[in-house]
């Protein structure tokens, strides 16, 4: 039979590691909400050079509100001989709107804040 001196020094080691895995689950979620913060980050950054060439290009093709805009007609605005849309880093799809809308993301929160926030 174990003495009640070996009994608690085993007490002890399964605290201390009961604490050291609490401790590394919240540092491993801190680190998944940086990179969550991140990857909104380089989204949300996206959408005005999506939203300067959608207004670049209404502008020289006379479009009025709500007239449709597809990527074809944007790529040019991009600049750098770009063939394709920026890409959302948390695999979210860009929604283009149509002339007088912000562009979207398909992920929740990836958005242009509205006007006066």
């Amino acid at each position: 039979m174990a003495s009640r001196s070996e009994i608690s020094g085993w007490i002890v080691i399964l605290i201390t590691i009961s604490a050291i895995v609490l401790f590394a689950s919240f540092v491993a979620i801190e680190q998944g909400s940086h990179e969550r913060a991140a990857l909104k980050r380089v989204c949300i950054d996206n959408l005005p050079q999506i939203d300067g060439a959608k207004q670049q290009w209404a502008s020289e093709r006379k479009k009025v509100l709500g007239d449709k805009t597809t990527t074809a007609d944007i790529l040019p605005y991009l600049g750098r001989t770009v063939s394709t849309l920026p890409v959302c880093p948390a695999r979210g799809i860009y929604e283009l709107g149509v002339v007088g809308e912000n562009p979207k993301c398909s992920v929740p929160g990836h958005a242009l804040p509205k006007s006066g926030e």
